[in-house]
């Protein structure tokens, strides 16, 4: 399965993409961004999916500031 991972703070948000197969966890992308550029997280989450290879999100996590 594939997910969003991030953490969202005032200077910068780093998001990543992962895949778990049971236990294991693997990073497969991590893109950081400055988080004045963005005027919400609908907005910083369309750029990064953008850059995405098309592949099905199960579910994301992101921790925000």
């Amino acid at each position: 399965m594939h997910l969003i991972v991030g953490d969202v703070g005032g200077t910068h948000a780093r998001l990543a993409l992962a895949r778990t197969d049971g236990e294991q966890v693997s990073l497969l992308r991590e893109r950081v961004y400055p988080s004045r550029d963005y005027p919400d997280l609908g907005s910083l989450l369309a750029a990064f999916l953008r850059d995405l290879p098309r592949v099905a999100i199960g579910w994301a996590c992101i921790g925000v500031a």
